[in-house]
């Protein structure tokens, strides 16, 4: 997804993730965009602002959601070692309601609709 912004004319200024082995792959094909290697569920939001120097309210803002695919998809997965990921995205609206960024893409995933998360609770 930084890819394709980044392509736009977009400036993706990090990429945050908890699995080590995406490292070089984002670094290489995004090398002006840092690449963090943390955990949402337990990193809080000062530690993001303090760490890029995001400002709260900033309409220029954009927030993208890469969704845990795993456990919303429609193929057959195993999807009891995709329980821990399957809440990523409301430890992503903490974020959300912390920066309250001007625009937040959510990657799209049928699956997350038929299983009744509050999507539109971000604000």
């Amino acid at each position: 997804m930084t890819f394709g912004f980044r392509q736009a004319g977009i400036k993706v200024v990090a990429g945050i993730d908890n699995d080590i082995e995406c490292k070089e792959t984002y670094v290489t094909n995004n090398p002006e965009s840092k690449f963090i290697h943390a955990d949402i569920k337990i990193w809080n939001e000062k530690e993001l602002e303090d760490l890029i120097g995001l400002q709260a309210n900033d309409d220029s803002l954009v927030f993208l959601a890469c969704s845990p695919c795993q456990y919303f998809s429609k193929i057959n997965t195993i999807r009891e070692s995709a329980v821990k990921s399957k809440n990523l995205i409301e430890d992503f609206q903490r974020f959300v309601r912390y920066f309250i960024p001007g625009y937040v893409v959510l990657e799209n995933l049928p699956g997350i609709v038929r299983k009744k998360i509050a999507l539109l609770s971000f604000f």
